[in-house]
């Protein structure tokens, strides 16, 4: 009855509508009289489709999980039908994330180095298995994410980005990953503290019709390319180091950037800038935005940058007790909330109580 209603108020408002889609996340069984396919209710919504002048099409639950199952849908069954891909992204939902973080948006206006980026494209095609690596925020992750791009518009390449370590990560990645297709995975901001990353390269080598229908990016800060190395020697890393920029070239960036935060910058300010920033991308443009927010006169060094940045962030507008909030939940990767025994512990060893503070 609900249906054939629906069917009712489509034709009413689209009155030249020639097919309704019904999606039901369900299988309809048998009809239970012999010769008849389809159940009676179904035939029943058929015949009135037909007296409208509208032919009904199904599509039952197997066909909408198939559907789900292909790499442009697989995140919406993540956001729609809880999802159980603890760790993983789409490109875009992890550029839309970026918006509330305190680094960087994802979002802001780019400040390309064709070199580099270039040169990187070119790594990509030769090479599976490239480490983004260089100080913190000199810019690794969004490079990766703007060559990302680049390789899904042009090439039909399916980014998948991977910002924390857990038990699943291989049966998600199968879950998602298609043999025909092309995908380029991003372990972001990557540190030792994955357990199993040889058998997750190693399950995904040969994972496909083509083996280079896979390649995999880590961006890591400096410390990390040993261990990295070391663990995948078996395969092969590429390192791609991304070094302090010419002062000249963050006179170009500094001259761009300037536009779209719509300053003003005399010669000096910008030789300020590329002085206090040693070369840094994301650290002369945190200063920017310090300037945007008239607060870059009392910054004497790098390091003041980084203060003062992270001080006027988000977090810092937080109260003191949300800060404890939020640093207990940091210990955490889940917290089961059906585990009656570890909410317990929670709240008696930090007197939170998770179930009435959230």
């Amino acid at each position: 009855a609900e249906l054939i209603g629906y069917i009712n108020d489509a034709k009413e408002t689209y009155p030249k509508l020639t097919k309704l889609v019904f999606y039901i996340y369900k299988e309809y069984g048998q009809s239970s009289s012999k010769n008849k396919s389809k159940p009676k209710y179904i035939k029943e919504i058929e015949d009135h489709g037909r007296k409208k002048g509208i032919e009904i099409d199904w599509r039952v639950k197997s066909e909408l999980e198939r559907m789900l199952l292909e790499p442009e849908n697989i995140f919406v069954k993540y956001i729609f039908f809880k999802g159980e891909f603890n760790g993983i992204q789409s490109l875009d939902s992890f550029i839309k994330k970026s918006e509330n973080k305190s680094r960087p948006n994802l979002k802001n206006n780019y400040s390309k180095i064709d070199d580099i980026h270039n040169k990187l494209i070119e790594t990509i095609k030769n090479d599976r298995i490239i480490s983004i690596s260089g100080k913190q925020a000199i810019g690794k992750t969004r490079l990766s994410i703007e060559v990302a791009k680049e390789l899904s518009d042009k090439e039909n390449v399916n980014v998948i980005i991977i910002y924390f370590p857990d038990d699943d990560l291989i049966t998600n990645l199968k879950n998602i990953i298609r043999t025909d297709k092309k995908y380029l995975i991003i372990f972001d901001n990557y540190t030792n503290n994955y357990s199993n990353l040889y058998h997750i390269i190693d399950e995904f080598w040969n994972y496909g019709k083509d083996i280079n229908n896979i390649k995999f990016i880590f961006t890591l800060k400096n410390p990390y390319i040993s261990s990295l190395k070391e663990e995948l020697n078996d395969f092969g890393v590429t390192d791609f180091p991304l070094d302090t920029i010419s002062d000249e070239e963050m006179r170009k960036i500094i001259k761009k950037s300037s536009r779209d935060y719509g300053l003003t910058l005399t010669h000096s300010t910008t030789n300020d800038l590329i002085d206090k920033s040693k070369g840094n991308i994301g650290v002369c443009l945190m200063a920017m935005k310090l300037i945007k927010d008239e607060s870059f006169n009392s910054i004497e060094s790098y390091e003041d940058i980084y203060k003062n940045y992270f001080n006027n962030s988000k977090l810092n507008k937080i109260s003191k007790e949300g800060k404890r909030f939020l640093g207990v939940l940091s210990f955490f990767e889940t917290i089961d909330f059906k585990n009656k025994n570890l909410l317990n512990k929670i709240n008696e060893t930090f007197n939170i109580n998770l179930i009435e503070d959230i």
